[in-house]
This record gives C-alpha cells, structure tokens and sequence, in this order.
C-alpha cells in the first residue's frame, strides 16, 4: 500500500498522485534523503526498497530508490518505480563523481546530451592508448511497444 498523509489532513497515494523520484547508487548518495523524509513509508518491490515520503519546506511528495551501482540495477530499480509509482520526474544523483576529480559532494551538474554507453561499439585499443568518443558507433536499438505489439527503432 503506498497510501500515506502529507500533514496536511489528506492521504497521498504515491502510485497515481504527482510525485518524483529521487535515485542513487550508495547508502552515501540515499541516506540524507531518506532520514530527512515526512511521514515515511517503505515499500518493498521484490528485492527493491523504495522509501515514499514528503520532503522539504513545502512537504513535496517524493519517492527514494537506492538503485545499487551498475546499470542493470539502476534500469531494474528504474523500470520497478517506473511501472509501480508512475512519477513525474526522475533525479538521478551521484554518478558523475568518479568522472571528474574537480567535483565535490553536493554539486549539481547537468548533463547536455546523454550517450548510451551499453550499446556503443569502438575499435579495440592497447590498454593505456584511451578512446576515441569521435569514432563511437551507435549500435541499433530496438524498443517494443507493449499495448500494439509492435516494434520501433531508436
């Protein structure tokens, strides 16, 4: 059940009502989030726990998901919270800080363009010659539409 009250006098189902979904990989990433919530619920989606609470001055309703480092849990924590809480913005933090010595804890950066690292093939190099981004071909990918059973490439 993911039914919970703001304060406010009134229940706040996080399933079909606004919210937005906060993600991270680390406990380090999560944590102040999670002890910061307002009336916090856990919800427990098959070995995923999601923490639904309000947050801030103006108690916004927001959903916590500790994703687990690597790309297959953050898509599998993703598509979970996704499907079940239907949010209305995504916030994925803490996966720039290995990039970039200059950052620190707290910064905000925002990305110009996404590049979908899972599915781009480059030549092989000797270990220490670096990469080329410039000769990185993006492989096909195919997305299937569940409701007409159909078939699109992106």
């Amino acid at each position: 059940m993911s039914k919970e009250s703001n304060g406010l006098g009134r229940e706040y189902d996080f399933t079909v009502q606004p919210s937005v979904l906060i993600q991270g990989a680390m406990d380090v990433e999560t944590r102040y989030l999670i002890d910061r919530l307002e009336s916090p619920q856990k919800i427990v989606l098959g070995s995923w726990t999601f923490h639904a609470g309000f947050l801030g001055r103006y108690s916004e309703p927001v959903i916590i998901s500790k994703t687990y480092q690597g790309m297959v849990n953050a898509a599998a924590a993703s598509s979970l919270a996704l499907s079940y809480f239907s949010p209305k913005a995504v916030i994925n933090q803490g996966i720039s800080g290995g990039h970039d010595p200059s950052f620190r804890r707290g910064e905000i950066v925002l990305g110009e363009k996404v590049i979908p690292m899972g599915a781009m093939m480059w030549e092989y190099a000797p270990e220490g010659a670096g990469v080329r981004p410039e000769e990185f071909e993006l492989l096909p990918i195919e997305v299937y539409e569940d409701t007409e059973s159909k078939r699109i490439s992106l």
